[in-house]
């Protein structure tokens, strides 16, 4: 124990001093953490985004290879049966000229 009351206010003061310290190095050591944790989520929003990014170009490029696809079957059907499809083309158009001029004769 101290010997005097001054004695005693100066440990008191030596013990807030480093609780001071003590409690800047805490700060600093959150901060750290804090900093780290927020790099980390900042690096797996990187890592999802760029997986998006890839399935999103694999389905394009897939969408891409389907309707070339369907675009060659289509041109051979044509080519095969040229008047059955001059006249499936007149029918459709035909049917869609009636359906759209719904208001203008009556």
């Amino acid at each position: 124990m101290a010997d005097s009351p001054k004695d005693e206010i100066n440990i008191i003061r030596e013990d807030l001093g480093k609780l001071r310290q003590d409690v800047a190095e805490l700060t600093r050591a959150l901060k750290d953490i804090a900093g780290g944790r927020a790099d980390e989520a900042r690096a797996q929003v990187k890592a999802g985004v760029a997986q998006a990014r890839e399935r999103l170009k694999q389905q394009a490029s897939q969408a891409g290879e389907q309707g070339r696809e369907y675009y060659d079957a289509f041109e051979k059907q044509v080519g095969e049966r040229p008047l059955t499809s001059l006249l499936v083309s007149f029918g459709v158009g035909f049917v869609l000229a009636k359906l759209l001029d719904l208001g203008g004769r009556r």
